[in-house]
C-alpha cells in the first residue's frame, strides 16, 4: 500500500557507523542494512533525504553517498560548531567539494553555534565557534541557502547571522530547532524557515511557528520519540516500527534507540498534534517547503 505522504527528510546524518552495523567503537554488532533502512523510508514515502554535511571527513563519505543513490539522498556541506576548531584548516576543502559537485550538495551547513558541545581541552570555545560560523558565513557560496545549528547559545546566534543573512537570497532553515517563541520570531524576521526533530520536540513546538516556514527532519540516528517526552501520546499506533535490539537484529526490523528516516511519520504526528492540525495539511506544507528551498527549479516546474 501506497504511503498517503510524501515526505523530504531534510537531516539525517547517513554517514553514521550505525547504519553499516558497526558500533561507534568499530564494533560489527550486525550486518550492513543501509538498503533495507532506506527501504522501509521510501514505504512511509520517504522521496529524498538531505545527508547532513558536518565536517570534511563526513562529506567525504556524503557525496559519494549520494551518487550510490541518485536523485534520492543528497547533501550540506559545511563545519558543524563540534567541529569549529578544525575549520581555519578544513574549510577550503570543504569549500572546494561544494564547487565540484553542485549536483549533491544543496545547501551551506550544518553551520552555527552549539555551547553543548564546548571543549576548551580540543581548542573548541565559545570564541572559536564564533569565529568560525563568521568565517564560513563570509566565504560560503551566496547561492545556496543556509542550513543551520543552533543550541543553547543564547542570542550570539541571532546577532552574528543578522550580519551576514543579506547575502543569501534563498536564506535557509534552522535546523532540530529547540528555541523560544521570541527566538523565533527573529528567525523568522529574517525570512528563515524552522525545522523540526523528534528530540526539539520533546517540550512542545512554539505556537506561533507559521506553517509557510515548517519543515521536519528525523536528525537519525538520533532524536528519537521517547516515552517521557511530551509529544509521546500522539504517536499514532500504526507508526510504530518492529524493533529489534542490535544484538537480535533481523532485517525486517529497525534497530533499538537508532532513528531511521522512517521514523519521520512520526515526527509528523507529534508536529499535527501539538498544532492541532492535519496530517495532510502539515505534511503538505513541509513538503512544498522544503522543495521549494532545496529543490527550487523541479518546484517551479510543478
Amino acid at each position: 500500500m501506497s504511503s498517503p505522504f510524501r515526505f523530504i527528510d531534510i537531516a539525517a546524518n547517513l554517514t553514521d557507523c550505525v547504519f553499516v552495523g558497526l558500533s561507534w567503537k568499530g564494533k560489527r554488532l550486525h550486518p550492513d542494512d543501509f538498503a533495507a533502512m532506506m527501504q522501509r523510508a521510501q514505504r512511509v514515502g520517504v522521496e529524498r533525504i538531505i545527508v547532513s554535511g558536518t565536517s570534511l571527513e563526513v562529506l567525504q563519505k556524503a557525496v559519494p553517498l549520494c551518487r550510490l543513490w541518485p536523485g534520492v539522498l543528497f547533501c550540506t556541506a559545511g563545519i558543524h560548531p563540534s567541529h569549529a576548531e578544525d575549520c581555519t584548516r578544513d574549510l577550503p576543502a570543504v569549500l572546494d567539494l561544494i564547487r565540484q559537485h553542485p549536483r549533491h550538495v544543496l545547501a551551506a551547513g550544518e553551520i552555527g553555534l552549539d555551547y553543548a558541545e564546548l571543549g576548551a581541552e580540543r581548542g573548541n570555545t565559545k570564541q572559536v565557534q564564533k569565529e568560525a560560523f563568521e568565517s564560513q558565513l563570509q566565504q560560503m557560496p551566496t547561492h545556496l541557502p543556509l542550513f543551520l545549528h543552533s543550541r543553547d547559545c543564547g542570542l550570539d546566534f541571532v546577532e552574528i547571522l543578522e550580519r551576514h543573512i543579506e547575502r543569501f537570497p534563498r536564506r535557509g532553515v534552522v535546523h532540530s530547532f529547540t528555541g523560544t517563541p521570541e527566538e523565533l520570531e527573529m528567525i523568522l524576521s529574517m525570512g528563515l524557515s524552522v525545522s523540526f526533530s523528534g528530540c526539539s520536540l520533546r517540550n512542545g513546538i512554539p505556537s506561533n511557528v507559521p506553517l509557510s516556514r515548517l519543515m521536519i527532519e528525523t536528525d537519525a540516528p538520533w532524536c528519537d520519540i521517547r516515552p517521557e517526552h511530551e509529544g509521546y501520546p500522539f504517536l499514532a499506533v500504526e507508526h510504530f516500527f518492529p524493533t529489534q535490539p542490535a544484538e537480535k537484529w533481523k532485517v525486517d526490523c529497525c534497530v533499538k534507540r537508532r532513528t531511521e528516516p522512517c521514523h519521520i511519520v512520526q515526527v509528523l504526528d507529534v508536529v499535527a498534534g501539538f498544532l492541532k492540525s492535519s496530517k495532510d495539511e502539515i505534511a503538505a506544507a513541509c513538503y512544498a517547503n522544503a522543495m521549494a528551498m532545496f529543490f527550487p527549479e523541479s518546484y517551479q516546474q510543478k
